[in-house]
C-alpha cells in the first residue's frame, strides 16, 4: 500500500532581495528591500520513494523571483502575479502557489511595510 501525504506544502518564508520596482518614478530609481513568503502547495504525492523531482526545488524558487526582481515594474501585484506564474510553470508537481510580498513605502515613513498577497491556481488561466 502506498503512503501519500495529503495537501502537502512547501513554505519558504523571508526571502530578502532587492529590486525597483513601485509607483513612484523614484521607487523605480532605487533599488529597495522587498520580502517574500511563498506557500506551494503540491498535489498529492507518495511518500516513499520522493526525489526532488517529485518537489520544489528551492533554488529554482530563488532563481525565479530574482529574474522578477530585475525587471522594474509600476506594482508589487503585477510582480506578484509574474512570480506566482512562472511558478506554476516552472513546477509541475504545484497545485496552487501564494505569493506576500511585502516593502517598505517610500511614502508614509511611518508604516512598518505594506504587502500584498495572492493565490494562483494551476487550473486557472495564468496568462497576463
Amino acid at each position: 500500500m502506498a503512503i501519500t501525504i495529503c495537501r502537502p506544502c512547501v513554505r519558504i518564508k523571508g526571502i530578502e532581495i532587492y529590486g525597483s520596482h513601485g509607483f513612484y518614478p523614484a521607487e523605480r530609481k532605487i533599488r529597495q528591500k522587498f520580502i517574500y513568503d511563498v506557500n506551494i502547495s503540491l498535489k498529492q504525492i507518495p511518500f516513499s520513494n520522493l526525489t526532488i523531482s517529485d518537489t520544489v526545488n528551492y533554488e529554482n524558487v530563488f532563481k525565479i523571483i530574482g529574474e522578477v526582481m530585475a525587471q522594474p515594474m509600476v506594482l508589487i501585484e503585477q510582480v506578484a502575479h509574474v512570480v506566482g506564474q512562472k511558478l506554476l510553470d516552472e513546477f509541475d508537481v504545484a497545485d496552487a502557489v501564494t505569493i506576500q510580498i511585502y516593502k517598505r513605502p517610500q511614502v508614509g515613513q511611518f508604516l512598518e511595510s505594506v504587502s500584498y498577497e495572492c493565490t494562483l491556481t494551476a487550473s486557472q488561466n495564468h496568462n497576463m
